[in-house]
């Protein structure tokens, strides 16, 4: 993959200005890259070629469009001119014009036969790298790809989806991989990814907040992508192996949306419910770490010690660790042993912690004023003849309730007798405390 300079002048005045152009290793004449850049501006006109290390010096290619690429860089040259000769100085009659230019339906036809690829874009950001390497990857894979420029519009638009849901998940393709969602291997074989890189490297460099997948974001992405491979090209047998690679990631895109659904569910439930996520006084890890057999130097001692115990039982691991905490949680994270072994892991955390998580359950709950009224309603006048014969330990069936000892009741349960009770035991209603108690009385 080359880089050159090239610019188009039509006799002396310039037309198309300089410009800096990616070349592929597909294209092998000049000819290929004049028509790339003037898209038949000057169909049926004299072009020649010259090429120079300068832009002020230049030398003429003697076979002009036809002649090898090659030779650009076996001579060490980066700059290309195109000149077109001018109509009056093209050296034919417009008879002769008319005799040698093929008419309009045989030149619609040609152009209708030639593959098409949306044009290179000039490479200002990552995003316009990742962007040429998708074109690179279907000139790889589609080399029969689209045909005719008709096809533009709707080559252009499959592209840009493509890449815009490749670019949001390319800082996050860990989290996928960690999912056993893996990206289809077709895309492995982009540039960056072939030497173990990103796209979008300001996402791990830059310091700015780190933007998380969202699945709306995704869902959005992902429906635009389906537009495109719903279009009746994508239908054709040519298409069919590189368009399953699209499926295919498409379908583990919805897989991680409907994992980052459940895993934002289950977050609004923890965040909602009134216990801890974490219970310090009986949370505990248990899982299995197998055998190794690269073991560093610093777990050496502590595999020695292991072969030489019986099996299941027990050992404390604190004394081998290091004090440092971190250094500690590095040390049980990387574990390596001669021998499998079974963690078993609690987090015991302070004793304050442990004890206000254990008496966490045996706390009263307390509710607003407007809940227990609300709560009070619902109790019926079945509930409160039952209460009644609790209390006077007449249960008899011709004992009925009246309204006024139903109305105590309900005072007695709002807690208001006890407020009230409170107050006459002052010094100042102590001597009217008959008087006032009989109002509460059943």
């Amino acid at each position: 993959m080359s880089h050159f300079f090239v610019s188009v002048n039509e006799g002396q005045k310039n037309i198309i200005e300089q410009k800096i152009v990616k070349t592929d290793p597909d294209i092998t004449t000049f000819n290929e890259i004049y028509e790339a850049i003037t898209r038949d501006m000057f169909y049926g006109r004299n072009v020649q070629v010259y090429v120079g290390k300068i832009d002020n010096k230049w030398v003429r290619v003697e076979e002009g469009l036809r002649d090898e690429l090659s030779l650009m860089s076996e001579l060490e040259l980066k700059h290309i001119k195109f000149i077109v000769q001018p109509e009056e100085h093209t050296g034919f009659t417009d008879q002769s014009i008319q005799q040698n230019e093929p008419n309009t339906f045989n030149r619609m036809m040609e152009r209708a036969r030639q593959p098409y690829f949306p044009m290179l874009k000039r490479v200002d950001t990552r995003y316009d790298l990742l962007y040429n390497d998708v074109i690179a990857l279907l000139k790889k894979e589609q080399r029969n790809s689209w045909r005719g420029t008709e096809s533009e519009s709707f080559a252009k638009k499959f592209v840009e989806r493509l890449v815009a849901i490749l670019w949001y998940i390319d800082s996050h393709r860990e989290n996928f991989i960690s999912r056993s969602l893996k990206l289809p291997d077709i895309f492995d074989e982009l540039e960056q990814y072939q030497c173990n890189g990103c796209y979008n490297n300001f996402y791990h460099t830059g310091h700015h907040k780190k933007e998380q997948l969202s699945h709306d974001k995704l869902e959005q992405l992902i429906k635009s992508l389906e537009l495109s491979i719903e279009q009746p090209w994508a239908s054709e047998d040519k298409w069919m192996d590189f368009i399953n690679q699209v499926i295919l990631l498409i379908e583990n895109v919805k897989k991680y949306v409907n994992y980052l659904r459940e895993a934002n569910k289950n977050m609004n439930v923890l965040h909602n419910s009134e216990f801890p996520a974490r219970n310090p006084d009986c949370d505990l890890k248990v899982y299995t770490v197998e055998a190794s057999y690269d073991i560093h130097s610093k777990y050496q001692e502590l595999s020695d010690f292991l072969l030489e115990k019986d099996n299941y039982k027990f050992f404390d691991l604190e004394e081998y660790t290091p004090h440092d905490t971190i250094q500690k949680y590095n040390y049980i994270k990387n574990l390596q042993l001669g021998v499998p072994v079974t963690i078993y892991r609690y987090y015991q955390e302070t004793e304050n912690a442990r004890v206000i998580a254990k008496i966490n359950e045996e706390l009263p709950k307390y509710y607003t004023r407007q809940m227990r009224k609300n709560a009070l309603k619902k109790v019926t006048p079945v509930v409160l003849q039952t209460l009644y014969f609790d209390l006077t330990g007449n249960a008899s069936t011709t004992n009925t309730i009246s309204k006024e000892i139903e109305e105590r009741l309900r005072i007695m349960m709002q807690l208001e007798a006890l407020v009230e009770i409170r107050q006459i035991g002052s010094k100042a209603n102590r001597p009217n405390f008959g008087q006032i108690s009989d109002k509460f009385r059943i």
